[in-house]
């Protein structure tokens, strides 16, 4: 939880450096030789573990409700960084706007995900549902996947990654326990019971 408020918390002292800049502090630089300014990259590196992390530590159930939440804090961040950074001596003002966006919905993805699951206090409800197939990807790691039988309306198969020992434990048709959450902003999201 501390290291979410961190990572959620990190840009918004950014934003506060660009105001209090008084217009010196801006999100791109405009060195010719440094299109990257220290601002831009301590808004960036946060929202990029953001984004990964929601990608890799959490399961989505339903996106659904996802994207009031979404929505709406990516256009918050995009409507700061622009007002507080806009860097008008810069030679591409359209170029800034597009890397404004693209944080902008970097830290919307991330943070929503990261506000929904781990501030989430609903009490796990168990489901029962059973591995429809198991197979592991080799890429620069090794990573595990189930795909699951769906338990709700969406007759879709989930694809999760797990662990090692997780994935070792199940064959496929197994039987296996889902914790379906409900989610802080009612975004259901699940992880595999042990």
């Amino acid at each position: 939880m501390v290291s979410a408020l961190i990572t959620i918390s990190f840009p918004l002292f950014g934003f506060l450096l660009m105001i209090s800049g008084k217009g010196l502090i801006k999100f791109l630089s405009s060195s010719e030789r440094s299109l990257a300014s220290p601002t831009m990259l301590g808004f960036m590196m946060p929202a990029f573990v953001m984004a990964l992390r929601a990608l890799s530590d959490f399961e989505i159930s339903k996106y659904q409700n996802m994207w009031f939440p979404f929505v709406g804090i990516t256009l918050i961040i995009i409507g700061l960084l622009y007002f507080g950074g806009i860097n008008k001596e810069a030679e591409s003002v359209a170029g800034q706007i597009i890397m404004m966006t693209v944080a902008g919905l970097i830290y919307g993805y991330g943070c929503t995900i990261q506000v929904n699951c781990v501030f989430d206090n609903s009490a796990p409800q168990l489901i029962h549902t059973t591995v429809y197939n198991k197979w592991i990807e080799h890429s620069k790691s090794v990573h595990y996947h189930f795909k699951l039988n769906s338990w709700d309306s969406d007759q879709k198969l989930k694809n999760i990654e797990v662990s090692e020992s997780t994935y070792n434990r199940y064959t496929n048709g197994d039987n296996i326990n889902i914790n379906l959450k409900k989610g802080a902003l009612h975004i259901p999201w699940f992880t595999v019971s042990n």
